[in-house]
């Protein structure tokens, strides 16, 4: 079991299988649970990275995270970043799911196709992708956790069946993956925080200035603490 409260993260070691190429597809479901809570309510939430594979340099690599997309209807947005084997970055937000529910996300890469994003076995946006392979790099895999960094963006709450593919995968095999549900027998549980007290809320750490949106990344991306022990 992983725990948000020790920002604990799973780890897979650097692999070339695990450099994508031309073409990929990450999916998995998450139930996001990271929040400041008050009188048993969660009142502020906070998005962090799912899985991914990059460095600090940011110049190759891949990273699944979520974004907040509304404080007050407790919403969560798809947040995937692509690096290309010159470094450049494709990235997009899109998509809405709650807080507490769990929902299946899925990014695929094509290069000189399309990098696209989909919640629920639903599209929610394609870009172009660049005509060049997904950058390499010698970093872990990392889940729950900023692959980069494994102080910053702990995500908190629920994921499971992670999965990675050497191919895009088309839309309806999307489909299939989310309407086939969790698989339970290889479940990952991140339980979300329990509920702070009150000066918890003046200690919500700022957004990594060194991170892959640089000082642009949103506050919404910044990791909810818990209770210290």
């Amino acid at each position: 079991r992983l725990s948000s409260t020790h920002r604990e993260w799973l780890e897979v070691t650097h692999s070339e299988e695990l450099n994508p190429g031309e073409a990929f597809t990450m999916s998995v479901w998450i139930r996001p649970g990271n929040a400041i809570w008050e009188n048993g309510r969660p009142v502020k939430i906070g998005g962090g990275k799912v899985m991914g594979k990059t460095n600090a340099r940011f110049d190759g690599g891949f990273v699944l995270g979520t974004d907040v997309k509304s404080q007050e209807n407790l919403t969560y947005q798809l947040y995937p970043e692509i690096w290309d084997s010159s470094g450049k970055n494709h990235v997009f937000r899109a998509g809405e799911f709650r807080f507490g529910e769990w929902t299946h996300l899925a990014v695929t890469w094509k290069s000189g196709g399309y990098m696209i994003g989909y919640v629920n076995g639903k599209e929610v946006k394609r870009i172009k992708a660049s005509p060049l392979p997904v950058g390499r790099n010698n970093n872990p895999f990392r889940i729950g956790i900023a692959p980069w960094d494994t102080n910053a963006l702990a995500f908190g709450g629920g994921i499971d069946d992670v999965r990675l593919y050497r191919e895009d995968l088309g839309s309806e095999e999307i489909r299939a993956l989310f309407q086939s549900g969790r698989n339970s027998d290889s479940q990952i549980v991140v339980p979300p925080n329990p509920e702070p007290d009150s000066s918890d809320a003046d200690n919500i750490q700022p957004p990594d200035p060194s991170g892959p949106q640089g000082p642009h990344m949103p506050d919404s991306e910044a990791p909810v603490p818990s209770n210290p022990e």
